[in-house]
């Protein structure tokens, strides 16, 4: 094993060395969640209000880090729903796999409500979101990140 190849340091960078920097979602989650089904190959977690990562195809593989809205009147403000807004989560039925999430403005002028599950037959997490606002004015954009996990 001495004068293996496998034992001796490459002075060879390899390919796109150094390498992206990893990128990690907090550990602290409010909620897991999947389908009561075996049809289902999809995980999701919940942590600050958005949905930090979605798994699939197995629970092992990490395909989207992270998902949230941003709010804005166009003009003064942009708000992230993570950094900028009060968060609260609940199941509202029991015994369903169904999660309520709320995001509000710390002054009052808006809230983001969204009810999150999983498809039961498919690999499909299903959002339903609905903002009430006092200024008409607020428009909402949801944001994925493109850049997962460096765990290819």
């Amino acid at each position: 094993m001495k004068n293996s190849p496998l034992a001796t340091p490459s002075t060879v960078a390899p390919p796109g060395a150094p390498g992206a920097q990893a990128f990690w979602s907090r550990s602290s989650k409010d909620g897991i969640g999947t389908a009561y089904h075996t049809g289902c190959r999809l995980w999701f977690t919940l942590s600050q209000g958005v949905i930090s990562e979605i798994y699939c195809p197995t629970v092992d593989t990490p395909n989207t880090r992270e998902l949230h809205f941003l709010v804005t009147d166009g003009e003064s403000f942009c708000h992230e729903e993570k950094r900028d807004l009060r968060h609260a989560v609940e199941m509202p039925e029991r015994g369903a796999l169904l999660y309520r999430q709320t995001s509000s403005e710390p002054g009052g002028r808006y809230r983001l409500i969204k009810e999150v599950l999983a498809d039961p037959h498919s690999a499909v997490l299903l959002i339903r979101e609905e903002g009430h606002n006092s200024r008409p004015s607020l428009s909402s954009l949801l944001l994925a990140s493109e850049r997962p996990f460096v765990n290819y």
